[in-house]
């Protein structure tokens, strides 16, 4: 009986284990989703197919080596390639070969090909940390969406109790006839106003941690028991924001993706250009091969040697006359066909040779392919200067935000101070009835939308920040 008991607490113990999840910080979020991110592994997979481009093109300046092996029958009359002599019957045919070719020369186009996939293969590798910095962007804007989330959830449930407590004392009292019935209404009625807030304050945090585990596409067994960990973030000053939009500016034109990769693609812009001027070059190529071959039609002589005797020979070419030669005739008694082996040693046969293709008039190809690429080069050119006055723009309105957020921010700390003191006062004044509760309500609701203003600003302020951090190449944390 303990030993089942024991079990049964062991295993009650393992799965409460394996549902218990760690809760994610802002670094964990943000490296599983550039780890599992299928637009980030969609781009990767662009990013390597533009790398076999390269690799295609290196390989091109090998020589090619093709073998190639033929297998066939003729019937009929047909002139047999092996002997060079009419043959009626049916005969075998084979042919095997070997050939090379390279192209020795051809403008530098070759060259300029690697060249400009390995600038293509820069400028994809720029795409893909692109992808990656706008996601880690995303996550972390996602990540305070849910601090700040949780926070307005406590303060709403916080006002509720407090109004709740309020609801409860004033029944008493008004139980006692010390106050009116319209004071204890008034305070139900805002009891039931801060509980919708309540219920909406939790919709809204629920909404905002579903948006990160969508953001991150994690599977449905991790997303209903995700959640995050909640720093501290204390001590905001204008010392995050105290770095000039110039100096960021600066630092971000060596460092955003986004700027490499115009710069890349301008770089092959210009490659692409000087393919297309190797159009008008002469190329030279040399080739070679190697082959043999077989025919059923290759006849030898087999047996002993035979006499068919004499034959007179020879004719004036001028008169015609025969002439008064003889020579004997002797052959083989048998014949037999040659031997595969053979007729392959026998049949041998190399070549080499160079080419020179000097192009003259080619329907306006090489003009056309220039033209194309110097207006191409100029498109690039204009994108890239296109891609640093967006950055410039991007990095002021940054800055600006920034600025403004840390303004919002002092002034919010000053109201929630404020008003905060001020529901203080109120609070007493109301317990000594020296106020009703309609300015006792409407002192704590400006209370509370201060306090929501405040976090709602320090967590603006905090996302502002870390898009300055961006630009400069800091990582995004909150530690």
């Amino acid at each position: 009986m303990k030993i089942i008991l024991f079990i049964i607490n062991f295993s009650l113990f393992f799965v409460s284990s394996a549902g218990a999840q760690e809760a994610w910080d802002l670094e964990k979020c943000i490296a599983y989703a550039i780890e599992n991110n299928i637009q980030i592994k969609q781009q990767e997979l662009s990013q390597n197919r533009v790398l076999q481009d390269l690799n295609q093109s290196k390989a091109n300046l090998f020589p090619s080596l093709n073998a190639g092996a033929t297998h066939g029958y003729n019937w009929g009359q047909t002139i047999d390639r092996f002997t060079n002599q009419f043959a009626t019957e049916r005969v075998r045919t084979n042919n095997l070969y070997v050939s090379s070719d390279v192209t020795l020369f051809n403008g530098f186009q070759n060259s300029n090909t690697i060249k400009q996939n390995k600038l293509n293969w820069l400028a994809s590798m720029q795409e893909v940390e692109k992808i990656k910095n706008d996601i880690s962007l995303n996550v972390a804007n996602s990540y305070l969406q849910i601090l700040f989330n949780t926070e307005n959830t406590r303060i709403a449930e916080a006002q509720k109790n407090v109004t709740q407590l309020q609801v409860e004392r004033t029944e008493i009292l008004f139980d006692a006839g010390t106050v009116a019935k319209s004071s204890l209404l008034d305070l139900e009625s805002q009891l039931a106003t801060e509980e919708l807030n309540l219920v909406n304050a939790q919709n809204t945090l629920q909404l905002s941690n579903l948006a990160l585990v969508q953001l991150l596409q994690l599977p449905i067994e991790q997303s209903n028991t995700f959640k995050i960990t909640e720093p501290i973030i204390n001590n905001l000053d204008v010392g995050d924001i105290a770095t000039s939009a110039e100096e960021i500016y600066n630092i971000a034109l060596s460092q955003q993706p986004q700027i490499k990769s115009a710069e890349y693609n301008m770089q092959s812009a210009a490659k692409s250009l000087a393919i297309s001027k190797g159009l008008r070059s002469p190329s030279v190529s040399l080739s070679g091969s190697v082959g043999s071959g077989y025919s059923g039609a290759s006849q030898e002589g087999t047996g002993n040697l035979i006499n068919l005797g004499r034959s007179r020979i020879g004719i004036d070419q001028e008169t015609g006359a025969v002439i008064d030669s003889y020579e004997e005739q002797i052959t083989y008694a048998d014949f037999r066909t040659k031997p595969f082996s053979n007729q392959i040693n026998d049949n041998v046969n190399k070549s080499v040779s160079i080419s020179l293709n000097v192009p003259i008039f080619n329907g306006l190809q090489a003009k056309t392919s220039v033209a194309r690429a110097k207006i191409n080069a100029d498109i690039t050119s204009l994108n890239m200067q296109a891609a640093k006055n967006q950055l410039l723009q991007d990095v002021q309105s940054a800055h600006l935000n920034a600025q403004a957020a840390y303004k919002k921010f002092q002034a919010a700390t000053k109201a929630t101070a404020a008003s905060k003191e001020s529901f203080g006062y109120a609070q007493i004044r109301y317990d000594q009835k020296i106020i009703n509760s309609v300015d006792y309500i409407n002192s704590k609701n400006i209370a509370t939308n201060a306090e929501v203003e405040l976090i709602k600003a320090k967590y603006e302020y905090v996302f502002r920040t870390k898009i300055l951090d961006f630009y400069q190449g800091k990582p995004i944390t909150l530690k």
